[in-house]
């Protein structure tokens, strides 16, 4: 998704032809890298995707349903909640069922100003009992990431998240990265290419880069598409996803 206000022109009047920029829908996906931006105050907005993820010659996992549900409270605060449908499977067992409930916030920092970027601070926090037996966990589990946005060019932006998310089974700390450059084509078309990965003490280090696109249909309704490369062998081999975003 391109981190960026993307401007509709609307043309005509019952009088003359007059112009009046209209701002479209802001997502965070498809890449990994979340946007800085807000919800607007009063509005809704759901983000919906399907992803497949190849691990292994033997091991994969398929999400189902993911959505984004997101309200706008405030100029500086939006509340957000995350539902996901899955299914993995692996040399040994295959499992499938709902994740754990996400509920969170958005918060908006500063704006950009000059070299210096747009700031929005995500958390989260899974509510464990909500899930479904296999993805149970007894552990709440926060995560909190930092979004950053660089307006480049009118068309152009560069976008970066540094956080850290707790793994549910021991509370190991997972230390996550995204870079992302965005590009719009058209007013209606953008394009993007990401590196991201995660770091911790525990298990190797993942690195992957993806690319993808979105087309906007209307101000408030986006398309995409997407897919990515593992950069080292512990990373996934590969995966891709689809997916479309709406604003009431």
């Amino acid at each position: 998704m391109i981190k960026k206000h993307i401007y509709l022109i609307l043309f005509g009047s019952f009088l003359q032809a007059q112009e009046s920029a209209v701002t479209a829908i802001n997502t965070d996906r498809p890449d990994q890298t979340e946007t800085a931006f807000l919800v607007p105050k009063g509005r809704f907005q759901m983000e919906n995707g399907f992803s497949y993820t190849k691990h292994t010659s033997k091991s994969y996992n398929i999400n189902f349903i993911e959505n984004l549900w997101k309200y706008g409270f405030s100029e500086k605060i939006e509340f957000r909640m995350i539902t996901e449908l899955t299914k993995e499977k692996d040399e040994t067992q295959e499992v499938s069922g709902f994740r754990p409930i996400a509920f969170g916030t958005k918060i908006k920092l500063t704006e950009e100003n000059g070299i210096f970027p747009k700031i929005s601070l995500i958390a989260h926090a899974h509510l464990v009992k909500s899930a479904s037996k296999a993805f149970r966990n007894e552990k709440w589990a926060p995560e909190f990431r930092l979004t950053f946005l660089h307006n480049l060019h009118h068309n152009q932006t560069f976008s970066y998240n540094l956080g850290t998310e707790w793994d549910t089974n021991d509370l190991f700390p997972v230390y996550i990265y995204t870079v992302s450059y965005g590009y719009s084509i058209t007013g209606r078309l953008g394009v993007y290419a990401e590196v991201f990965g995660n770091l911790t003490k525990k298990e190797p280090a993942q690195h992957l880069f993806d690319g993808g696109f979105t087309y906007l249909i209307s101000s408030d309704f986006m398309v995409d598409c997407s897919a990515g490369l593992g950069l080292n062998s512990a990373a996934p081999k590969y995966y891709w996803a689809t997916g479309f975003s709406f604003r009431l």
